[in-house]
């Protein structure tokens, strides 16, 4: 049967606070989309995919958007997260699923690690 969920929350006596939306599945609901906002704060809002991976975030500051997508590999890893001014970020891994290397505007970064899976530079 369905759950109970918290749908809002609110600080009293001012704007803050976050919304959540759940969509019906197989007789429970998972959550959906979140936003908070208020204040003078950034505003965020997620979106989710069935398998429980964000797929996407509108980010507003000041009035102003940005659209965030997400896309996955196959082990569910991220694999490249897009902004819609263009910017891209992409990540690669190592075979123990250690983040190997990341791509961003402002240049790359390239990780090793240990026999633990601890970065070693």
């Amino acid at each position: 049967g369905q759950t109970e969920q918290m749908v809002s929350a609110r600080l009293l006596g001012t704007p803050i606070g976050r919304d959540l939306i759940y969509e019906a599945n197989a007789g429970d609901r998972r959550l959906y989309r979140l936003s908070h906002h208020g204040g003078g704060a950034p505003r965020y809002t997620y979106a989710s995919a069935p398998e429980q991976l964000i797929d996407g975030i509108v980010e507003t500051v000041e009035g102003q958007s940005a659209l965030w997508a997400y896309d996955y590999d196959a082990a569910g890893r991220l694999r490249v997260a897009d902004r819609s001014d263009g910017a891209q970020y992409a990540s690669a891994y190592d075979a123990a699923d250690n983040v190997s290397h990341i791509e961003a505007p402002g240049g790359s970064q390239v990780f090793a690690h240990d026999v633990t899976n601890r970065i070693a530079q």
